[in-house]
């Protein structure tokens, strides 16, 4: 008994010191300007957007903004208390007649309706699909 109370404080300390968040503490979610710089495996080339990098905002209230490159978007989500995302598909958009190709674009706002799952590590966000594959990663700007 005394072998597993230690090995279970010792894997607490463990991931503590790894950055990992094991209940949804949301204070590591919100009020972040979270950068994004992978959809799908794919990392974004950060030198299309040489003004502003694209982002995701959380806010405790359930609404969320971003910018996707050339266009802002903004919605609601909702979270439960084991780590669970989902956008609500009610999203507005702005319609800029952009210069970037919008493939980008195109994909983040494909796989927001995807998003099941939410994980921060250190300064890190990864939304996930129902079956925890990362779907967007993206990191805390400074």
């Amino acid at each position: 008994m005394k072998r597993n109370i230690t090995s279970i404080i010792l894997g607490i300390c463990l991931f503590s010191h790894l950055g990992l968040v094991f209940a949804a503490d949301t204070t590591d979610l919100y009020g972040k300007r979270w950068v994004i710089n992978k959809i799908l495996n794919t990392e974004i080339d950060a030198s299309k957007y040489p003004d502003q990098k694209p982002y995701l905002i959380l806010d405790a209230s359930g609404k969320y903004s971003a910018y996707a490159g050339c266009n802002q978007i903004a919605g609601t989500f909702v979270l439960d208390k084991d780590y669970g995302l989902q956008f609500v598909p009610n999203a507005i958009m702005t319609k800029m007649a952009c210069l970037t190709p919008l493939n980008f674009e195109d994909s983040f706002i494909g796989v927001l309706p995807q998003v099941r799952f939410w994980v921060v590590q250190l300064n890190a966000l990864d939304l996930q699909d129902a079956q925890h594959q990362s779907l967007v990663h993206l990191v805390a700007s400074s």
